[in-house]
């Protein structure tokens, strides 16, 4: 994988409804990195991750994907791209109720992605700690195991990036090394991570941390302590309270 996996060049979007959107994005994510983000409520961690990956079309800028530009794309070669390229950690887990575990990590291939063998898809069940599984319904699980399954379909067609959005939010701890050591395992590879997320023992994971703040990159931390990002992340929080007293 010769290009570079995400790029945003001055990537803005607004909500016509006044929720918080981005502003003047500039981040690129090198093959084989993990990058973390973080900031206070409100701050546009999941629309800079949904702008990323183009579920949402960006309104000024450019968001480039394995070399080419998604914000010039039609829907089917958007669709294409995110199929060939691309792994989605949901919070709300995104699993099809009628399909079994093994069916749902699957999936993409299934609707005309990637091909993904029957034992890919068991390693990434295994990966995930759900051996035993396969022929199980979402609505027979937990949803820690249904997170879990969500992560295992991201992984198993070995994308060139994963978009995750709070991927250990629903798991204990257990769960949550087990998602942890997966992302370590894929970047080893030379893919690439970008995770929103809240808790600073997870960003600590990473290469590095982007804080966002009103939609806007604050600050990059990178080699920072869970300590030293939690302290990073109250000040701005108390920062953005005292600014709108």
């Amino acid at each position: 994988m010769n290009e570079i996996p995400l790029s945003m060049s001055t990537a803005t979007y607004h909500y016509v409804s006044g929720g918080p959107g981005i502003d003047d994005i500039n981040v690129q994510c090198e093959p084989g990195s993990w990058t973390a983000v973080m900031g206070p409520s409100g701050a546009g961690k999941s629309t800079l991750l949904y702008c990323a990956s183009g579920l949402l079309p960006v309104s000024d800028g450019s968001v480039y994907i394995a070399g080419r530009d998604i914000s010039k794309m039609r829907e089917k070669q958007l669709t294409q791209m995110r199929r060939d390229h691309i792994g989605f950690v949901f919070q709300d887990y995104n699993l099809v109720e009628a399909f079994t575990c093994l069916q749902n990590v699957m999936l993409t291939y299934l609707f005309g992605g990637p091909k993904i063998l029957k034992d890919q898809a068991l390693r990434a069940l295994q990966v995930m700690g759900l051996d035993g599984f396969a022929d199980t319904y979402p609505a027979d699980m937990s949803g820690g195991q249904r997170q879990r399954v969500s992560i295992a379909r991201a992984l198993a067609a070995e994308p060139d990036i994963v978009f995750a959005d709070e991927p250990t939010g629903a798991l204990d701890t257990h769960s949550s090394q087990m998602v942890l050591d997966a992302f370590d395992r894929i970047i080893q590879e030379g893919r690439t991570v970008l995770m929103v997320t809240h808790d600073p023992n997870v960003a600590a994971r990473a290469h590095r941390t982007l804080f966002l703040v009103d939609g806007r990159v604050h600050s990059v931390c990178e080699g920072y302590s869970s300590e030293q990002l939690a302290s990073h992340l109250a000040n701005m929080t108390n920062m953005g309270q005292e600014l709108g007293q």
